[in-house]
């Protein structure tokens, strides 16, 4: 299973060139780039679902990423409080799907405005502690029955997919008519990796899991190419612009809890969210899309 076999189907791989060598958790890994797409994607390697379910990966992640826990609860509550409020026509009195949901910080603080809401996972023991709070958690679309979803969420697992074609086609058959399906992935035209060029940022957020970093244009191919229709992808930022100031000045994350933070006003940072949807340049794409 390769991402670099549907790029070449779609065309977003004619131009391609080595980006970077390894990942954070592997060195061995080669990073490429297209010139004429931007899509950054590693072309033959994927970890394989045994490494999801048995859930190891989290070892590394907490170990290279998630050194301080303040910025792990800092990504996770914030994504989390967000998603709630921007996605709320999405899933109120809806049945929906997490696609991808780990540990279901979305399904939990969603389910008493649902209609009903089931969780897509492989790792075993996100699948077992969600059940146990009363909340579904499958560990394959197969078990969901045809059109009987109105919104399916995939918050940044799509770009872990070596087939991600082929899971965007399952999700088609189990919307209804008019079902809606939300995205959200890593940016390639990320600020840092773009404008910047930040090479401790890219040796930081390059990862062997994620198997490609969409632009506007190829996610929208992907969804496009999978019959889905009614498509806006907009950037949006999750991490403030001091999180910005601490990686040029000090090369580490974490700067929401920074000397830099007393920047991070509400004002200012929609202010400079906007900007780098003004210049393409945020770090992470959303998708919305809808079938027939």
């Amino acid at each position: 299973m390769s991402i670099l076999k549907t790029l070449n189907e779609l065309e977003l791989a004619n131009n391609s060139v080595l980006f970077h060598k390894g990942t954070r958790d592997n060195s061995k890994i080669d990073v490429y780039r297209d010139l004429n797409s931007g899509v950054i994607f590693i072309k033959d390697y994927f970890v394989g679902e045994e490494e999801y379910r048995s859930g190891e990966y989290k070892k590394e992640v907490s170990k290279k990423a998630d050194k301080d826990l303040t910025i792990k609860n800092f990504e996770r509550v914030n994504d989390c409080a967000r998603r709630v409020k921007e996605n709320f026509p999405f899933y109120i009195a809806k049945d929906i799907a997490d696609f991808g949901c780990g540990e279901g910080d979305f399904l939990k603080e969603t389910k008493k405005l649902t209609k009903s809401s089931v969780g897509i996972e492989l790792q075993i023991e996100c699948i077992k502690n969600l059940n146990n709070i009363g909340i579904r958690c499958e560990n394959s679309l197969d078990i969901l029955e045809n059109n009987s979803i109105d919104t399916f969420f995939l918050f940044h697992s799509f770009e872990h997919l070596p087939e991600p074609l082929k899971i965007l086609k399952e999700i088609k058959i189990k919307l209804r008519k008019k079902g809606r399906l939300i995205i959200e992935v890593p940016h390639a035209n990320d600020f840092l990796i773009s404008t910047i060029k930040d090479e401790n940022f890219i040796n930081f957020t390059l990862w062997s899991q994620h198997l490609i970093l969409h632009t506007k244009n190829s996610l929208n191919k992907f969804l496009e190419y999978a019959g889905f229709q009614n498509i806006l992808i907009k950037g949006i930022q999750r991490y403030p612009l001091s999180n910005h100031f601490q990686w040029i000045l000090n090369k580490k994350p974490g700067g929401h809890q920074s000397q830099f933070a007393f920047i991070d006003t509400n004002d200012l940072t929609k202010a400079y969210e906007q900007t780098l949807a003004n210049l393409d340049s945020t770090d992470t794409l959303l998708a919305i899309a809808e079938i027939k």
